[in-house]
């Protein structure tokens, strides 16, 4: 999430990025288990998608959010699934 622009997404990167940090550190010296790293894997990707989905939610322009965001506009429709 280089280049964010957003306060809260800022914050939540700092915290993704510490715990992959962590996370590498513990897998390459062999503390987690397969199951370990997808199962951690996938909490912070269910992580970032929610910090996403919660800034696009709350932003006064949402589509306009979520095509910074993601680099692509957003599909139609979905803003009104958002709401």
């Amino acid at each position: 999430m280089k280049g964010v622009k957003f306060v809260g997404l800022e914050v939540h990167a700092e915290t993704i990025a510490i715990a992959i940090r962590a996370l590498t550190t513990e897998s390459k010296h062999g503390h987690l288990s397969d199951t370990q790293r997808k199962s951690a894997a996938w909490r912070l990707e269910e992580n970032v998608g929610a910090a996403i989905f919660d800034e696009v939610r709350s932003s006064a322009n949402p589509a306009a959010t979520y095509q910074m965001l993601m680099g692509e506009p957003m599909p139609n429709g979905a803003g009104k699934q958002i709401a």
